[in-house]
């Protein structure tokens, strides 16, 4: 039986109470099956969602919903392996939760 963590989600709710997301760029640290992912692309302009288990990252992408696709750009990696050298992407925030 699959354990849901936070159903109602409230935690993506906090996120939004304390920072607003609008027109911002995300970067998610340990993104898992998109959690937070999901609902926060409802606000934000992008969203990098990485994560290690490629297991995580296709469940994620298989309960985006179509409208928020080109939100999202899913990476399967460890953060050791992305890119945040100067002039690389950048973000106006990262959230990295649940991932120690």
């Amino acid at each position: 039986m699959p354990i849901f963590a936070d159903p109602e989600g409230v935690s993506a709710r906090e996120i939004l109470n304390f920072v607003d997301l609008k027109g911002k760029r995300l970067l998610e640290i340990g993104c898992g099956r998109g959690r937070l992912t999901i609902p926060l692309a409802e606000t934000a302009s992008h969203i990098t969602a990485i994560d290690p288990s490629l297991e995580d990252i296709r469940a994620a992408m298989e309960r985006t919903p179509e409208r928020l696709a080109r939100t999202i750009e899913y990476k399967a990696m460890p953060i050791e392996e992305f890119d945040l050298s100067p002039g690389s992407q950048k973000f106006d925030l990262i959230l990295f939760t649940w991932s120690l």
